[in-house]
């Protein structure tokens, strides 16, 4: 009888907690090449259709490895709305990391790998958009070793 009540409280709680959560519609990290990452290497990212319209918001993440050598890393991400096989808007937006704290410790999640996230400027979709983010560096150096992968997270903000 006690578990019944757990399944009926936890089935009643379920929806008031993921309904709180924002809805992910697009989450993938590609790698980029192992020994160097070449400022003609851009990785792109393609969506599928949108499904629930409103504004989205936007972020970029970087994975480095150990041998990364710069206190930072600058890309720049070219985002292309398409609706109906036609472009409908485009914006071009300068992202940076830091991945090196003043005091010399590394910043971002993980071991031998660290994960680096930031977040970039909202945008409002429709049902049926896709998109398609290019992104490389504008690093002052043509090839930036230490990269690993190179991800874009997209999140409907709309209940």
């Amino acid at each position: 009888m006690r578990t019944i009540a757990y399944m009926v409280a936890l089935a009643l709680m379920l929806p008031l907690i993921t309904s709180c959560e924002p809805r992910t519609i697009y989450s993938r990290y590609l790698p980029v090449n192992e020994s160097a990452w070449k400022r003609a290497d851009t990785v792109t990212f393609c969506t599928d259709t949108v499904r629930h319209a409103g504004r989205h918001s936007l972020k970029c993440g970087v994975r480095l490895r150990r041998n990364y050598p710069y206190q930072n890393l600058a890309l720049i991400i070219d985002r292309q709305v398409v609706r109906k096989k036609r472009t409908i808007s485009r914006g071009m937006e300068r992202v940076s990391f830091q991945t090196i704290t003043p005091k010399g410790a590394p910043t971002g999640d993980g071991g031998a790998i660290k994960l680096i996230e930031t977040g970039m400027s909202d945008m409002t979709l429709a049902v049926g958009d896709s998109v398609v983010i290019r992104v490389f560096h504008i690093m002052a150096r043509e090839d930036i070793p230490g990269i690993s992968d190179v991800g874009i997270t997209i999140v409907n903000n709309e209940d």
